[in-house]
């Protein structure tokens, strides 16, 4: 489901309603304070709308730890159902 090599965070497998919670408790054991963190989804199917959800966690985990958190590798879907929840510019991913 992920792993982290340094400050890089990589999620993997499927994302989806069933599996969120189980995404965010992984997130919460495994990622240790540090000033920044970037987000690698490029191996991540998403299935819906968890993603934002995902996404939302993590950016106010790192605000609440005063850190940055970088996305990268986010599939153009991702980017669409963000610009339509107006999530876009909050999560970092706008052009």
């Amino acid at each position: 489901m992920m792993h982290l090599e340094g400050n890089v965070l990589f999620l993997a497998g499927d994302l989806d309603l069933k599996n969120l919670m189980a995404f965010r408790h992984d997130i919460e054991s495994q990622v240790a304070s540090s000033s920044s963190i970037t987000v690698d989804l490029t191996d991540l199917m998403v299935h819906g709308s968890a993603i934002l959800s995902l996404l939302v966690f993590l950016k106010r985990r790192a605000i609440a730890d005063n850190r940055s958190v970088q996305i990268r590798g986010c599939r153009e879907v991702v980017r669409q159902m963000a610009r339509v929840a107006e999530l876009e510019a909050l999560l970092g991913l706008t052009a």
